[in-house]
């Protein structure tokens, strides 16, 4: 197969959970040797946590480059194009590029099985060893690391973290865990302390530890795990930051920095709970780095930009990636601090696997939301849009209206939406992605 279309590939990629599965971290690794070890020169950022990966991820990102690094970042779910998952100094690799990254991987699977036959997909689906759908991706990125200069490589991880695919690297720079909640629990434990021990499994020995203090049993756990590996670890908690003033769709916060003593930056959002993100991802740059300048630090936090979490896509119109009970209380706590006397209305579509019930009952409880349009995220995870009425109307929340299309449920809620109301979508990153999709569709409307 000399040549492979972009749709061709993707389609492919999609088509992957049909006919393979997620493999033992020994086949990972052992094809991450396979293909020369492409990070093994680089400086590797593990990310790992509950909420707030890609965000920290991205102040990492934007902070590093503004000291004069090139970055990799591979991060996940993507909203509009898989393109996404694969960014170079902040922007997306070509489609060409993605091709040709789907191409050479293919190859060189070919070779490890020792067949030598032009690359046919048909081949590769019957391979002993195949690449899961994020496994494949992840070798894809790397092989576009390969001809690039970043010297920084920032990783996110997929779900977990001890049995994550990105977790081959045999040597990092510096590990971060985010906010640890419940989440993936069928997958991750039953307890914050259990989750939190499968994220610290990312951890390696000496290598120093940024984390988040979200809870004290997860904090126990990841100091139980730092030891184990003798690996120096700091915290980063409330005390660390404080949140001065949220203006000028803006957040003005104070961050207290191990070399400048309390330093004041701005954030690109009103989202409160980026603070947070910001402040971890602040400890980690002056855990990287020896002297990071006050200039350095606030331009590159001023700059960062990251789709789909409290994102005004509209004026007074807000995408927000809110995904499970922590990430909700989280957007809550938003409306409710920039706005407590704004009138607000809601486009809402959670997956069946998420404790959908408790996620409407703080919804419904908080009383935010005059309206709520009930729809799908589509897909085979996608919650059917009458039981989140029910859970939502049970706990008190009125005036909810259904609509099966995320489409047309964005469409209705605008058209109906009164001049001082303000507009969010929330519960699934894969609604908020086709109401991207649909804005990308509809822009010159």
């Amino acid at each position: 197969m000399e040549e492979i279309t972009y749709q061709e590939v993707t389609s492919y990629l999609l088509s992957i959970p049909k006919f393979t599965v997620k493999h033992t971290m020994e086949d990972t690794c052992a094809f991450y040797q396979y293909m020369g070890s492409p990070c093994a020169d680089a400086k590797i950022i593990h990310v790992a946590g509950t909420n707030g990966k890609g965000s920290t991820c991205t102040y990492l990102r934007s902070m590093l480059e503004r000291c004069g690094h090139h970055t990799a970042l591979f991060v996940s779910p993507h909203l509009v194009t898989m393109r996404e998952r694969f960014l170079f100094d902040g922007v997306p690799v070509l489609e060409e590029t993605f091709c040709k990254s789907f191409m050479a991987v293919a190859k060189l699977l070919l070779v490890y099985h020792g067949k030598k036959e032009p690359v046919s997909l048909e081949t590769l689906r019957e391979l002993p060893y195949h690449p899961s759908f994020f496994e494949m991706l992840f070798f894809m990125f790397l092989q576009c690391r390969k001809t690039s200069d970043a010297d920084y490589v920032i990783l996110e991880t997929g779900l977990g973290g001890r049995l994550d695919a990105t977790n081959c690297m045999p040597k990092k720079a510096l590990c971060v865990i985010t906010r640890i909640a419940l989440d993936h629990t069928e997958y991750l434990g039953e307890t914050v302390g259990q989750i939190a021990r499968e994220k610290a499994g990312i951890f390696r020995d000496s290598t120093p530890i940024v984390s988040l203090r979200s809870d004290k049993e997860s904090a126990e756990e990841i100091e139980v795990r730092a030891r184990k590996c003798k690996a120096p670890l700091q915290f980063v908690d409330s005390r660390d930051f404080k949140i001065e003033r949220i203006a000028n769709k803006s957040i003005a916060f104070s961050f207290h920095s191990v070399y400048y003593n309390s330093i004041s930056l701005s954030l690109s959002t009103t989202a409160c709970y980026q603070a947070e993100n910001a402040a971890l991802a602040l400890r980690a740059m002056e855990t990287l780095l020896v002297h990071p300048t006050v200039d350095e630090l606030r331009e590159g936090l001023a700059a960062a930009h990251w789709e789909g979490r409290m994102e005004e896509v509209l004026p007074e119109v807000f995408l927000d990636g809110a995904h499970n009970e922590d990430g909700i209380r989280a957007l809550l706590a938003t409306v409710e601090q920039t706005g407590p006397d704004r009138k607000n209305v809601l486009v809402l579509a959670i997956v069946a696997d998420k404790r959908y019930e408790r996620m409407a009952e703080f919804i419904a409880r908080s009383g935010l939301f005059l309206r709520v349009y009930v729809t799908s995220a589509g897909g085979e995870r996608a919650l059917a849009p009458k039981a989140l009425v029910g859970a939502l109307v049970s706990y008190g929340q009125k005036n909810c209206m259904v609509q099966e299309q995320p489409e047309q449920a964005f469409s209705r809620c605008l058209s109906e939406r009164e001049a001082d109301e303000r507009v969010f979508a929330a519960g699934s990153l894969y609604l908020i992605g086709r109401i991207k999709a649909y804005l990308g569709r509809n822009s010159d409307d």
